[in-house]
């Protein structure tokens, strides 16, 4: 569990922009307890993109949660990873039956540069 101010909760590799929302979470779906909800609507979000770690825990939980709450869920799956290949497999195999589409990340930059972001709908 990354804690706040623990080692792994800093962002790696990436800075938010001072108008970046941040969102932190407190249990493995990042819709439990959070305003995640609230800000998307607010915003008029219908999709979302799913990556980071781990597939079959935190990714997992909340792509089922957004699913759950009816957005669009887009699961990366060359943008998530898990501790074994297998348990990675088996998550990406239960989101595209049940909870959303599976791409990997070239195919959703081709549509939202095809389509434009705003329309970005990507079909199993």
């Amino acid at each position: 569990m990354c804690r706040k101010g623990t080692w792994g909760s800093e962002f790696y590799k990436i800075t938010p922009a001072s108008e970046d929302i941040i969102v932190t979470k407190h249990r493995y779906s990042a819709f439990i307890h959070t305003r995640l909800d609230s800000i998307l609507r607010t915003l008029n979000i219908k999709n979302i993109l799913m990556s980071g770690v781990s597939t079959n825990v935190c990714v997992e939980s909340t792509a089922r949660d957004g699913f759950m709450l009816d957005y669009d869920v887009v699961f990366l799956s060359d943008c998530t990873a898990a501790f074994s290949k297998e348990a990675h497999e088996m998550t990406l195999t239960n989101i595209n039956q049940f909870f959303g589409t599976v791409a990997d990340s070239n195919q959703v930059i081709d549509k939202w540069v095809t389509l434009g972001k705003n329309n970005l709908s990507i079909t199993k």
